[in-house]
This record gives C-alpha cells, structure tokens and sequence, in this order.
C-alpha cells in the first residue's frame, strides 16, 4: 500500500514538473518570438523607409546640360548623341522661355536679379535622367558629355547623387539580409522536419539501428500536438508588430515622407515565427 502511494505521488510530481516545464517553455518561446520579430520590424520599416525616399530621389535627380547658342541643327545632333551615351532613361529639351516660367515658381526673388542682365539671359538645356549604374562613375561619365559639341555647362545635385547611392546601398543590403535570413530559417526547417517525419528518423522499439518503420501519425500528429507551440511564437511575433507601431507612429509625424510597410508582410512575419517556434519544438523532440 505505501509502495502504491509512492509510485501515485512520484506520477503526480512528475506530471506536474511537466506541466511546469511546458509553461516555462511556452514563455521562453513568446520571448524568443518576440526579439526575433522586433528585429524583423525594425528592418521592415527601415527598408520602407529607404525605399520611399530612393524612389523620390531617383525622379528628382537630373543631369542638366547647358547649351551654347546653336540653331536647331545643332541642338537635334546634340540630342542624339546624349541619348546614344549609356545610362541615359530619357533626354528633355528645356527652352529658355519655360527655364525662365519654372525659375519664377521656385524663386522669383532670384529671377528679378537675373533679368537684371537682360530680357531672358539663361540658355536652352537638356535634363537627363540617368540610370542608378552610372551614379558610382558619374565624373567620368560627365566628361563624355563635356566632350560634345554645342555643351557649354553640365551641372548636377552631387550630394543628391551620394544620398542615391547610399540608399540604394540599404535597399540593397537589406534585402539580402532579409534573403539570407530567409534561407537559414528555410535550412533549418527542412533539416529539421526531414528528420522528424522522414521513416528513418523514427525507429521502431527493439529494432536494430538499420530498421525504421514510418511514423503513421507523421505531420498531422505534431501538427495537432504541438499547436500551443505555434500559438506562443505567433502570439510574441504580433507582440512585436503592436509594439513597433507604438514606437514609429508618433515618429511619422517629423517627416512629410513617409510609407507604411505592407500588412501582409507583418502577417507573413508572425506566421512565419509560430512556424519556426513549432518546428524548434520538433527538434527538441527529436533529441
């Protein structure tokens, strides 16, 4: 009767110490979740950010030549050699008279001292839009343009032109970093679950090491068992994203640029952190 009472208690405390430690494993899971999903979000709203801005930069910037006094001849020849030059997206011819019209929206204090030199005294121009490929060279490329006939000035943002190659450096970068995270998570997954659910990561009791028997319950089985493990790791992934929109949202209000990523890559965010969490419970199990 005491030997019974025994083994009942030693069942009870060890069914507890389970129950305990499938909690403690659940927290852990959340926080583990968490971190990885704030580091996620914060990658997510800076790469939306640099790509918002490189997009206005890429339809701000212009390569403006200026043109000596030429007939239309001239000014025709000169158009097809620019746009012979690679990198170029597209060559527009600017008059005088709407370089004069534009002049007065922008800055008319600054127009009244330059008409002060003569009825309209700024040249006939062309404005370039160039590709992001030639940025890193763009010196050398503006020499070939120098070199032609009819250029008299060729001017160009320089700092706008670094502020474009930096943030497409972070778009680029970014997003492969986000790839490569991608990758391991997609390695770690398969390794994982190959093993798990594959015949031969499971052996049958009192065979030798080369027999397996497959798992008959397979994936559906630690689908339906381990729910609650995916559950945690979504649940601290969606923490993440509330709490992110909590820091960022009064941030917006500094800036009159601004973009908000994507909802479906928030979802896509804690779907893939409750996976990843099941999967890691998985591994244990497999252990």
């Amino acid at each position: 009767m005491l030997y019974n009472n025994k083994m009942q208690e030693h069942a009870n405390n060890h069914v507890q110490s389970t129950e305990t430690s499938r909690r403690k494993g659940y927290r852990v899971v959340f926080l583990l979740a968490f971190t990885a999903a704030v580091l996620f979000e914060a990658l997510l709203f800076m790469h939306t950010q640099a790509r918002e801005i490189l997009a206005m930069l890429e339809d701000d910037f212009r390569v403006v030549v200026l043109l000596k006094d030429g007939g239309r001849k001239e000014r025709d020849v000169l158009w097809e050699s620019i746009r012979a030059l690679q990198g170029v997206r597209s060559a527009v011819f600017i008059s005088k008279g709407e370089r004069l019209a534009r002049m007065r929206e922008e800055d008319p204090e600054l127009i009244k001292g330059a008409l002060s030199l003569g009825p309209n005294p700024l040249p006939d121009s062309y404005e370039i839009a160039v590709d992001q490929s030639i940025l890193s060279s763009l010196n050398s490329w503006t020499e070939l343009l120098w070199g032609m006939d009819g250029v008299a000035e060729v001017r160009y943002k320089q700092l706008e032109a670094y502020a474009l190659l930096h943030f497409s450096f972070y778009d680029n970068f970014i997003a492969l970093a986000f790839g490569l995270a991608l990758l391991g998570a997609v390695l770690f997954s398969l390794t994982v679950l190959l093993h798990r659910f594959s015949p031969a990561g499971r052996r049958a009791p009192g065979t030798d090491c080369g027999q397996s028997r497959p798992d008959p319950a397979g994936l559906m089985e630690g689908i339906r068992k381990d729910k609650r493990w995916f559950l945690s790791g979504a649940g601290g992934a969606a923490a993440a994203v509330l709490a992110c929109y909590l820091i960022v949202y009064p941030v917006r209000y500094l800036s009159p640029v601004w973009a908000w990523p994507n909802p479906l890559w928030h979802l896509a965010g804690v779907l893939a952190a409750g996976f990843l969490a099941w999967t890691m419970v998985q591994w244990k199990n497999s252990r």
